[in-house]
């Protein structure tokens, strides 16, 4: 297991989500041999560097990537 999972610093985020996508992480997870909060957080991951290349690409525009990052932080505030 990774040591970013580990980390004292790491912050709970309470997530909902419909069951239908819980069944469905959660057998990613376990066809994988993770945890669902490692999966989700590795597909959180593989996303942000997704959006860091194209935007260092130029097929992102900033404005775009700021958008997207507040979104991002309503999803972790409330």
């Amino acid at each position: 297991m990774s040591d970013r999972y580990r980390m004292p610093e790491a912050s709970r985020v309470y997530l909902r989500i419909p069951p239908d996508l819980r069944e469905w992480l959660e057998a990613r997870a376990a066809g994988r041999v993770r945890s669902l909060n490692a999966h989700i957080t590795d597909l959180l991951e593989e996303a942000r560097e997704q959006e860091t290349a194209a935007r260092n690409a130029g097929k992102l525009p900033l404005a775009a990537a700021h958008s997207i990052n507040q979104k991002a932080g309503t999803l972790t505030n409330g």
